[in-house]
């Protein structure tokens, strides 16, 4: 009978092992089945060492893009048998792959992902620490462009846009405090046929949100700027040339410059949070109610629509109001802004736009 016993806990070990709790490490005793036992009771020692899984969850800022843009993805892991409480002798790896678009440091735990093919894109970060591997997917939507605007050509605004909305600035920002004049187009930023200078499609300019009690007058130039070099005149900003309308490009402005004092953007200075507030972000593109941000009525008004689903569509399309503000503030929080450095990118300084 007891070798049955004997028998029975080898057999049940085994299992485990299939299982997957236990590892090649493992020490138990082995017996010749054909020698007797003694008749009196004993015990069996068993030595096991076991190794976890990492689990793992992605972080996704912002969760789309349009191609030729980046995202930052992270991978936060949490593996027991890693660190103090786990032995430092395992650390972890990781490993980004995707069918489409590329990494820039595919081994990193934090890096970015930059979007090449229009449509939903998985990507996977498998990490490890040598014994075991956890793989995580996630989807980000990556937006084909329509065709580029032309938006003003290389002079850096010296012949200005003038025109109906006096966009020929100083500054050639392209923006509505220019001084070409409201309706002459005979100003100084030259004629209606003006041909605008490289930063006439800026968009938005910092000095048009007099509503931000803690705008640096001298902001607008240097974010301006700041705005040329990093950001696509094509999709980001809210310009005359990129918007098409009057009434159009104030509503990308009332956003854009909302976004721009909203107090609960995330550290990176994702604007998200300033159209879905306290709500989860799958509430928040399913669910018609559940945006609460302090912007959410800019955000209705710029995506044309109340409804979840359209909005999350056109947050990055620059064909409505709300695609030029979020690419613009997002663009600016990424490259000129306090939240720079947490992107990855170089903290300019002085900083030129407050977002």
């Amino acid at each position: 009978m007891r070798h049955g016993r004997v028998a029975g806990a080898l057999l049940g070990l085994a299992g485990l092992c299939a299982m997957g709790s236990c590892d090649s490490n493992m020490v138990f005793p082995v017996r010749d089945a054909g020698q007797d036992l003694p008749t009196e009771g004993g015990t069996i020692q068993i030595t096991a060492n076991t190794n976890s899984c990492a689990t793992v969850a992605v972080t996704l800022s912002p969760p789309d893009a349009n191609v030729g843009d980046s995202i930052l993805v992270g991978a936060r892991a949490f593996d027991p048998d890693v660190g103090p409480d786990g032995g430092a002798s395992l650390t972890l790896t990781y490993a980004w792959t995707a069918k489409a678009g590329s990494f820039e440091d595919a081994k990193s735990a934090q890096t970015r992902y930059r979007c090449e093919t229009g449509g939903p894109q998985v990507l996977t970060v498998a990490v490890s620490d040598g014994k075991c591997t956890s793989a995580v997917s996630a989807t980000v939507d990556c937006f084909a462009l329509p065709g580029t605007v032309g938006s003003g050509g290389s002079a850096g605004g010296k012949t200005g846009s003038g025109g109906g909305t006096g966009s020929g600035g100083v500054s050639g920002s392209g923006n509505a405090h220019g001084s070409g004049g409201a309706s002459a187009g005979t100003g100084s930023g030259g004629s209606g046929s003006g041909t605008g200078g490289s930063t006439g499609s800026g968009g938005a300019n910092a000095s048009q949100c007099s509503a931000d009690p803690t705008m640096d007058p001298a902001d607008g130039k240097l974010c301006d700027q700041c705005t040329t070099d990093n950001c696509s005149p094509a999709t980001d900003g809210c310009s005359l040339a990129l918007m098409g309308s009057d009434a159009k490009r104030q509503k990308c402005l009332n956003l854009y410059c909302c976004l721009r004092s909203c107090a609960v953007k995330d550290e990176t200075g994702d604007p998200l949070k300033c159209w879905c507030g306290t709500a989860e972000y799958t509430d928040c593109i399913t669910r018609d109610s559940a945006a609460n941000g302090p912007c959410l009525k800019e955000v209705q008004e710029a995506a044309e629509s109340t409804k979840a689903a359209d909005i999350k569509a056109r947050q990055i399309n620059p064909n409505y109001a709300m695609g030029g503000a979020f690419n613009l503030a997002t663009c600016r929080a990424q490259f000129c802004s306090k939240y720079a450095g947490a992107n990855g990118n170089p903290q300019p300084d002085p900083i030129p736009c407050g977002l």
